[in-house]
């Protein structure tokens, strides 16, 4: 059933990012800049060279820079999305376009740090902000807010997960390091692998936030949401238990026999070029598989 979202909440003072080390006004001026994870990706290869600054960010570049770009220069060069930590601000208004993640078939909005969502204009049936109090752990997390098919549409990249979770390679390297270009990624899977973003869907939460349009929302069990699937990727291993769910609280049959057909998703996604030439001197690595 379909309810009307309460309003965004009200921003809140917090010596973690204080508003009055802007200039709001002159903000309001900023151009939106936006970019995808792979425009990201080849923008760390360069050094960030030619950083644009006085711009605010969209929600899905954002994302993209959380995961490429060293805390300090976030904080240099985004000073209205990101405060002197390199954390987003609470008081950041979304725009989009908004940030999708696939997993399990369904399209998430993903959550910073237990705080800041980032659904673009789909901010008042989310109510954008999570909490205030950033985890100590670095990255997102998934499995709370589904975001509807004109959000994932609106997405110039979604990023498609095989697995429940995403960790830091045992070969990880710091954005730092990266920009030295030593021991280069394989892939941009594993660059995302290696920044430290940690992303975590909770199968196991019996009511989810279903956004029905940009002023509603709904709550849904897992199982019931359009699209889902037992395996959290189409590349995913049946076998591999970190990468698929046979059994739900919701359900008491097993969800391979009932979702073990072609895997789909309600929404048209576009790919990922998840294999890019790196350009530059590196060193010889062993990759870990």
């Amino acid at each position: 059933m379909t309810t009307p979202a309460p309003a965004p909440p009200i921003t809140r003072n917090s010596t973690r990012t204080p508003i009055q080390d802007l200039d709001i006004e002159t903000i309001k001026k900023w151009d939106i800049y936006t970019c995808d994870l792979q425009q990201a990706w080849n923008f760390a290869k360069r050094g960030f060279a030619a950083t644009l600054d006085n711009v605010r960010l969209s929600d899905e570049a954002v994302f993209a820079l959380t995961v490429f770009m060293p805390p300090s220069l976030r904080a240099k060069y985004y000073r209205y999305d990101f405060d002197s930590r390199g954390d987003i601000r609470e008081y950041r208004v979304p725009r989009d376009p908004p940030m999708v993640i696939q997993c399990h078939g369904i399209n998430w909005f993903p959550v910073y740090r237990k705080t800041t969502i980032l659904c673009g204009s789909w901010s008042l049936a989310c109510g954008w902000l999570r909490g205030t109090v950033v985890l100590p752990y670095y990255g997102y997390q998934i499995g709370e807010f589904v975001a509807p098919p004109e959000a994932a549409a609106a997405c110039s990249a979604p990023l498609q997960l095989d697995c429940h979770q995403s960790r830091p390679s045992p070969s990880g390297i710091s954005p730092d390091k990266l920009l030295l270009e030593h021991c280069p990624p394989t892939s941009l899977t594993d660059a995302i692998a290696r920044q430290g973003i940690y992303i975590s869907m909770d199968i196991t939460v019996p009511h989810i936030i279903v956004i029905d349009s940009k002023e509603t929302s709904g709550f849904q069990t897992l199982t019931e949401i359009e699209g889902f699937h037992y395996l959290a990727g189409p590349n995913s291993d049946p076998k591999d238990p970190s990468q698929c769910i046979h059994q739900h609280i919701s359900s008491k049959g097993d969800l391979r026999e009932k979702y073990g057909g072609p895997y789909k998703n309600a929404t048209t996604m576009k790919p990922l070029k998840t294999h890019t030439n790196w350009s530059g001197r590196s060193k010889k690595c062993n990759h870990a598989h």
